[in-house]
């Protein structure tokens, strides 16, 4: 175990997913965000372990930054589970990055539109 690490980081490493799950849910995803001492995030320990399951709920629950987080070795999580052979795990944050960008280009794309109903109610009065 790592020195920094938090509660969270230590139910990801004993595996404990009903822990996990009920911290980073208390915690929210500013807890999920949170590095140790070598940078690592929760989920990218969870990588580590191999643990499909973990990894994705850890994805679920977090913000997108936790993808782009860099640990101490200069490696995303994505990037670690690719180095690791855990394809499926690497896919699978693959997508849920892609998912998010999605849902963040449709959020700006509606703004513009919002705007100008805005606009356009305020003249008609």
């Amino acid at each position: 175990m790592q020195r920094g690490a938090t509660c969270l980081h230590w139910a990801v490493d004993a595996e404990n997913v009903e822990m996990t799950r009920l911290l980073a849910k208390e915690g929210g995803p500013e807890l999920i965000l949170k590095q140790d001492v070598v940078g690592k995030t929760c989920l990218h320990r969870a990588v580590d372990e191999g643990s499909m399951e973990m990894a994705e709920l850890l994805a679920d629950l977090g913000r997108k930054e936790v993808l782009l987080i860099k640990d101490g070795d200069n490696q995303t999580c994505v990037n670690r589970a690719v180095e690791l052979g855990q394809c499926d795990i690497a896919q699978m944050l693959v997508e849920k990055g892609l998912e998010w960008f999605r849902e963040s280009v449709a959020l700006e794309d509606s703004r513009p539109q919002d705007e100008r109903r805005r606009l356009e109610d305020l003249q008609r009065r």
